[in-house]
């Protein structure tokens, strides 16, 4: 049976169910690079079932996962003193250091294309950047000294640039933009990112699927809505799904937990115990 990680930090039953229940009349937005941040529980639970652990100020807004091999981190930080990052991810301490940092705005599902691939099967062979990119219908521009993909939508960018010495800090660079031309948020990713890595996030980068997002939020100019087929327990019953697949991905082997073990739903209106 799947053991929670030491510090306890592995989502209840309870936590899965908020992350459907706290979505406010759910609607569907795209394209996803516009949609907003989302729920950071998105990328960080699955983390915390395959056994990653906490190692920050349980008190502190901010939270830093810890790999079950100590050598890779997440840290996200809601409170970045300049406000130019909300996410960082990286490996340090082994000839294999790398780092990937993004900045507020950054929608949780697209980090969590990379953060999921931490914990998946490297695959053979790791699909390009490019071809993920083409294959969605990004132009695809330039050469081997410098390469530039934008979204159908001309809002987002994905930047290369080849001729960056290998210890370079911005070997890729991904820019959003709203319609009204303001920047809405930036990643940059190192050049040793391992390939499979960055191939991951372009593919939760320019997938078509929308996500969910409440209808309060307010959306950056340019992004479609519209109402959301999904219930608050369906969006519960795909994140369960989630955070079940990380769990045995993770260093033991979980026994299932039934989607019907989710409590239901709080009443509209009703405050709901944490």
């Amino acid at each position: 049976m799947h053991q929670p990680p030491s510090d306890g930090l592995s989502p209840s039953l309870e936590h899965i169910a908020a992350v459907g229940t706290d979505v406010r009349y759910p609607c569907d937005v795209w394209p996803r690079h516009l949609a907003g941040p989302g729920d950071a529980r998105h990328l960080t639970h699955p983390l915390a079932a395959s056994g990653w652990t906490r190692t920050s100020d349980p008190l502190a807004p901010g939270l830093v996962l810890l790999s079950p091999d100590q050598q890779t981190s997440v840290s996200i930080n809601p409170q970045s003193p300049d406000r130019s990052y909300w996410c960082f991810i990286g490996r340090d301490g082994t000839p294999e250091e790398w780092w990937a940092e993004f900045g507020q705005g950054t929608p949780v599902e697209i980090l969590a294309g990379l953060a999921d691939a931490l914990i998946a099967p490297t695959p053979e062979p790791a699909p390009t950047v490019p071809d993920v990119l083409r294959r969605h219908g990004w132009t695809w521009a330039g050469d081997d000294d410098c390469l530039i993909s934008a979204s159908p939508d001309g809002l987002a960018t994905v930047t290369r640039d080849g001729k960056a010495d290998v210890r370079a800090v911005e070997p890729w660079h991904i820019k959003v933009r709203a319609a009204t031309n303001r920047t809405l948020w930036h990643g940059w990713l190192d050049s040793t990112t391992p390939a499979h890595l960055v191939a991951a996030l372009a593919e939760s980068l320019a997938s078509p699927t929308p996500v969910v997002r409440s209808t309060a939020n307010m959306l950056a100019p340019g992004a479609q809505q519209a109402r959301s087929s999904m219930t608050s327990a369906q969006l519960a019953d795909a994140h369960l799904q989630r955070v079940e697949a990380a769990a045995r991905s993770g260093p033991t082997a979980p026994s299932p937990t039934p989607a019907s073990a989710l409590p239901p739903p709080p009443v509209p209106g009703q405050r709901r115990t944490r």
